[in-house]
């Protein structure tokens, strides 16, 4: 699943490059453990804010993140930051009128918490 993960992302990364984003380098070795430190910390990961403004949420870390494929990668806490943050920006809106990505689910991704924003969760 690790290997996986870091292709998708690699791919994604490469596709915003195409699109005109800035990224810094990141070694595919060091991917898992760069995503990981992004979603413990308060910085979106890069080009987040530009892919925002293109409307292609569906290429950052934190898309990736909630992706039913990839959420073991991740602890609740991390997923629910990366949840947090596309919710703001309007990424599950933006998904339902363009249909970007298949495999997001935010419902996935509230496995154990509340994301703070009073929204309560269920279970299953």
């Amino acid at each position: 699943m690790e290997e996986k993960f870091i292709a998708a992302w690699m791919q994604a990364r490469q596709t915003a490059k195409e699109l005109g984003v800035r990224m810094r380098p990141m070694e595919p070795s060091d991917a898992l453990r760069q995503a990981r430190y992004c979603l413990d910390s308060h910085r979106v990961s890069d080009g987040f804010e530009v892919l925002a403004d293109k409307g292609r949420l569906d290429l950052t870390l934190e898309a990736l993140a909630v992706d039913k494929r990839f959420t073991a990668l991740f602890t609740d806490d991390q997923a629910n930051t990366a949840l947090g943050r596309l919710l703001e920006n309007g990424y599950y809106h933006q998904k339902s009128t363009k249909e970007t990505r298949s495999n997001a689910s935010p419902l996935l991704c509230l496995r154990k918490k509340e994301i703070g924003m009073g929204i309560p969760v269920s279970f299953h």
